[in-house]
């Protein structure tokens, strides 16, 4: 953690903060919504004992959107920006607020950010050599190595 991150990403902190606290808002409302389904679907299965296992899963379902709907609960995600997530990573988040954020946020958005992925682009020259090397007997395994490009990526620029 860093004060000075945080006093120059301020905006972005508050920012986080106020999505925190709106996810956090929903709890309660989610655990009544929780105990409505639960409540309901223990009614089904007494009323019907037997139900499947498929059965009772759909139930639980169809019960938790049900009960989420009565008490106005919508299971709001906190979505990171790209720049909140550079204030994350200056340390202008304490580790206590980090790890709420992210048990509030959406894992894929948070694996995008952490671990952000380079797409390759050939460009003509390299597209042209790699069908020459193609006509002279080179694998596009060989290919990829020689050209340092993943052999998805030649695939891709070779239309194949």
């Amino acid at each position: 953690y860093s004060p000075s991150a945080k006093a120059a990403y301020s905006k972005e902190v508050s920012s986080l903060s106020d999505k925190l606290a709106l996810a956090q808002r929903n709890a309660p409302r989610e655990r009544q919504a929780l105990l409505l389904a639960n409540a309901s679907v223990r009614a089904k299965q007494d009323a019907n004992p037997s139900l499947t296992a498929g059965e009772i899963k759909k139930l639980r379902i169809k019960a938790l959107t049900d009960a989420r709907e009565a008490v106005g609960a919508n299971k709001p995600k906190v979505n990171i920006t790209k720049t909140e997530w550079d204030a994350i990573q200056a340390g202008a988040i304490t580790n206590n607020r980090l790890t709420e954020i992210l048990r509030h946020a959406d894992p894929k958005q948070v694996k995008e950010l952490a671990l952000p992925r380079q797409n390759t682009v050939m460009n003509t020259t390299m597209t042209r050599r790699a069908q020459a090397m193609l006509a002279s007997g080179y694998t596009q395994a060989e290919i990829a190595q020689h050209l340092g490009v993943a052999a998805s990526t030649l695939s891709t620029a070779l239309g194949r």
